[in-house]
C-alpha cells in the first residue's frame, strides 16, 4: 500500500480553500449587482414621489398668489413674499431631483456593467482550477496503478506540482482583481450615496431658510393696519369702492404660471430668487 504524500494533502487542502474564495467572491459580487438594481428603481422611485410634490407645489402656489391679488394692500405685499419664498422653495426641490437622476440613479445604472466586468475576472480560475485537479488525478491514478514506478510518479507529480503553481498565480491575480473591486465598490457606495444625503440636506436647509422667511413675512402683517384698512374699504362710498376693486383686478399676479414647462431642470422660473 503507497504511503500517503504530505504534498497531495496539502494539495487538497488548498483547492478546498481556493473554491471557498471563488464561491465568495462570486456571492459578494452577485449581491452588489443585485443591491444596485433595487436601489435604482427605488431612487428612480423617490425621484417620482418628489417630482409630483414638486408639481403640487408649483399649484399651491398658483393658486395662492391668485388669492394674494386680490386682497388688500396690508397684506398683499406680505403674501406675495410668502409666495415668492413657496415658489422658489420647488425651484429648489426640482435641483434635488436633477441632482438625484445624475449623481445618484446614472451611476447606479452603471453597476451592472461593473459587476459584469468582475465576474469575467474569475473566469481565468476555472480553467486553471480544473487543470491541478486533472493533473492531481493523473498522480493518484499513477500512485494506484503504479506504486513502485518512480519515474512515472515523479513526472505524474511534477506536472500536478507544476499546475498548481499556476492554479496559485491565478488565484494572486483574482484576489487582486477582488480587493480592487471592493475598493471601488466601498468608494463608489460612499459617493453615490453621500451624494443622495448631500442633496437631501441641501434642499431641506435651503426649504428651511425659505419657510422661515415666509413665516416672518407671514407674522409681519399688522392686525390694526389690516383691520383700518378694511374698514375704510368697507365704509367707501359706491364709485370709491369700484374704483378700488378695479385697481385691486388690475394687478398682475408675479406668479401666475407657476407650473411651467421645466425643460432645464435647475433654471429658476421667471420672477422667482435665483437658486443658491
Amino acid at each position: 500500500m503507497a504511503a500517503s504524500n504530505p504534498a497531495v494533502e496539502d494539495g487538497t487542502a488548498i483547492r478546498a480553500h481556493l473554491d471557498q474564495q471563488t464561491d465568495l467572491s462570486r456571492e459578494r459580487i452577485l449581491a452588489v449587482e443585485k443591491a444596485f438594481a433595487v436601489a435604482t428603481q427605488d431612487m428612480a422611485g423617490v425621484v417620482r414621489q418628489i417630482a409630483k410634490l414638486r408639481d403640487a407645489g408649483d399649484l399651491l402656489v398658483e393658486n395662492f398668489s391668485k388669492y394674494t391679488d386680490t386682497e388688500l394692500p396690508t397684506m398683499r405685499e406680505n403674501l406675495q413674499a410668502v409666495c415668492e419664498c413657496l415658489a422658489a422653495m420647488e425651484d429648489h426641490r426640482q435641483a434635488h431631483v436633477s441632482r438625484v437622476e445624475t449623481q445618484v440613479i446614472h451611476p447606479l445604472t452603471q453597476y451592472e456593467k461593473t459587476c459584469k466586468l468582475a465576474k469575467d475576472g474569475l473566469k481565468d480560475r476555472k480553467p486553471a482550477r480544473e487543470k491541478e485537479v486533472s493533473k492531481q488525478r493523473v498522480y493518484d491514478k499513477v500512485r494506484r496503478d503504479h506504486p513502485n514506478d518512480t519515474r512515472k510518479l515523479s513526472r505524474a507529480l511534477e506536472e500536478m506540482q507544476s499546475a498548481r503553481a499556476e492554479a496559485a498565480q491565478v488565484s494572486k491575480k483574482t484576489e487582486e482583481h477582488m480587493t480592487t473591486f471592493e475598493q471601488q465598490k466601498l468608494r463608489d457606495t460612499k459617493g453615490i450615496f453621500g451624494d443622495y444625503l448631500m442633496s437631501c440636506m441641501t434642499f431641506h436647509a435651503k426649504s428651511l431658510e425659505l419657510c422661515s422667511l415666509a413665516f416672518q413675512s407671514l407674522r409681519g402683517v399688522e392686525e390694526e393696519s389690516y383691520l383700518e384698512e378694511f374698514r375704510q374699504a368697507y365704509h367707501r362710498r359706491p364709485n370709491e369702492a369700484d374704483r378700488a376693486r378695479q385697481r385691486i383686478g388690475s394687478l398682475d399676479g408675479s406668479l401666475a404660471g407657476t407650473s411651467r414647462s421645466r425643460e432645464d431642470l435647475t433654471m429658476p422660473a421667471s420672477g422667482r430668487p435665483p437658486l443658491s
